[in-house]
């Protein structure tokens, strides 16, 4: 890379994220658009199926961003559900001031845990059809374990996530947006306006979706840096109190000290101080940078993932917590709620064992009772 292409990336506004769409979830927006994983083989794949369904948003005029996400939060805004849009162009227009710089695969939608349901609902006569109900015991478990349930609609293929949480329950982050609602912040996208997350909300998320990611994308880096240089107000004092309240500084940390190593991106001293030092933090920013800038770096295994995001927790308790949950939700939650009345609940969680055991258990014992009657 020349110093010309360099300086480009660094200092063009939108360069990479124009260069490098989001999609850290392809495998599951393509299930919600009605096309399975066995449907393909391996990444080329994939990655074509997922063009011609981006293709398919950016040609479709039913998708304009200030007619389906219009007709979205004003359905919600009806049944009393307060909703604030997040990534997609909502993202694009709030840190680039261009709308255009990104093309989706869905439309994520943030909504208090307790509003999950009514806007679940509020969606019903837009045609959006949930992937797995809110009612009885899945439901609880659902709201409880998850952080967001998917929607699509069969007419035109728009896929929604209605998201009341960052990460599912064993990641331990303590923050549900308690103040994002009534802080909004509000933003122009596609000639409409809409609710936006204020400044520091919006950089912590995007530090924690990083973390839990790896930093795969230089797309997520590159937004952390263009937030914090484009925001001239953002109160550093809060987001850090925010940041530590959730148990989320070691992401913060790390995905500013990436903004700053590849980006230049100037920080307050009192930050900078903060992101400077540590083996443990130089030692997660040289994985990111091996693996986004080597030849032949592999795509994340979601282990390898869940171990860099235990290694980022700032906290050792953060860790152990994080490490004792990820093995309860291995064994004890199932990865698709499973249907039942909600006064089954304690049965619900005999439902993974149960399976764990079908799957692995019993091969296990024929093979055994074979060698025994050979």
């Amino acid at each position: 890379m020349n110093t010309e292409q360099a300086n480009r990336m660094r200092n063009d506004k939108g360069f990479i994220a124009a260069l490098d769409q989001s999609g850290g979830s392809t495998p599951k927006a393509l299930k919600l658009y009605g096309i399975e994983e066995s449907a393909y083989d391996g990444d080329d794949e994939m990655f074509d199926l997922i063009h011609q369904m981006r293709s398919r948003i950016i040609t479709s005029p039913s998708f304009g961003g200030d007619r389906v996400l219009g007709a979205i939060l004003s359905r919600m805004e009806s049944c009393g559900v307060r909703a604030i849009p997040f990534k997609g162009p909502v993202l694009a227009a709030q840190i680039y001031g261009d709308a255009n710089l990104r093309v989706s695969n869905d439309i994520d939608i943030l909504v208090r845990r307790r509003d999950a349901r009514a806007a679940t609902e509020a969606l019903a006569p837009l045609g959006f059809r949930p992937e797995c109900g809110l009612g009885g015991a899945q439901g609880a478990a659902l709201l409880c374990f998850y952080c967001e349930l998917g929607l699509s609609r069969p007419d035109d293929g728009t896929l929604v996530e209605i998201q009341w949480a960052l990460v599912p329950w064993h990641y331990g982050f303590k923050w549900d947006f308690p103040d994002a609602f009534d802080r909004a912040s509000t933003v122009k996208a596609d000639g409409a306006v809409f609710p936006a997350l204020p400044p520091e909300e919006l950089l912590l998320a995007l530090c924690i979706h990083g973390t839990k990611h790896r930093w795969e994308r230089l797309l997520w880096v590159c937004d952390v840096a263009w937030l914090v240089s484009s925001e001239k107000d953002l109160d550093w004092d809060r987001a850090l109190s925010i940041a530590s309240a959730a148990g989320g500084l070691g992401a913060l940390f790390l995905g500013l000290r990436l903004a700053r190593d590849f980006f230049r991106v100037d920080l307050p001293d009192g930050v900078r101080s903060r992101v400077r030092t540590g083996p443990g933090l130089d030692r997660l920013v040289g994985e990111v940078r091996r693996h986004l800038f080597e030849e032949g770096a592999m795509p994340s295994t979601l282990p390898v993932k869940m171990l860099f995001f235990l290694r980022a927790r700032e906290r050792r308790m953060d860790r152990i917590a994080f490490a004792v949950k990820t093995l309860l939700n291995a064994f004890l939650v199932v990865r698709r709620p499973v249907e039942m009345p909600r006064s089954l609940m304690p049965l619900y969680f005999m439902t993974r064992p149960l399976s764990l055991a079908a799957k692995h258990g019993i091969p296990i014992l024929a093979r055994h009772a074979g060698r025994s009657t050979a």
